[in-house]
């Protein structure tokens, strides 16, 4: 993500500020502290911890953190939605899925199992604010674009805009 965020810094805004980038904002910033509480939660389990489990949630940690960032400067500074935003929602939903059914059949991991859960909801909320338009947002000088250019990877790939 890192990679993709010096490009971006050096770009000036196609995009005006909007609910919708607050949104994504807030919630973005919402997933990076419960990526947080899950790494502390892990970490104080000393009965069940698993060095994989702990180093996962280190990286999630370290991936949600920088979510914000890429978010704000992927809606304010590109004429479409983020690709790599929209592509690791998806796969870390996808991923997570198979560990919290997992969690929730070890009774005694209810705590993380149900955190792990509230994280998949923010993820699913923010993959689906990440796939929206942006053409109204535009400035003046980018509305004139078509879709093709506007659209995100995922309307790309389901909908052959």
């Amino acid at each position: 993500m890192l990679t993709r965020l010096f490009p971006l810094h050096q770009v000036n805004n196609r995009a005006l500020p909007s609910r919708l980038l607050a949104c994504k904002l807030v919630l973005s910033t919402t997933l990076a502290l419960y990526q947080l509480a899950l790494l502390v939660l892990w970490v104080l389990d000393s009965e069940t911890r698993t060095r994989p489990s702990v180093a996962s949630a280190a990286i999630n940690f370290v991936v949600g953190f920088e979510a914000p960032f890429l978010s704000y400067f992927e809606q304010v500074r590109s004429i479409k939605s983020s690709s790599v935003l929209t592509v690791f929602l998806l796969l870390s939903i996808l991923l997570d899925l198979p560990q919290t059914r997992t969690l929730y059949l070890q009774h005694d991991k209810n705590a993380v199992a149900a955190l792990l859960s509230a994280i998949i909801g923010l993820k699913l909320v923010l993959l689906l604010l990440e796939v929206q338009n942006k053409r109204s947002y535009l400035r003046n000088t980018y509305k004139i674009l078509g879709r093709e250019p506007t659209s995100g990877i995922l309307n790309r790939s389901l909908f052959g805009i």
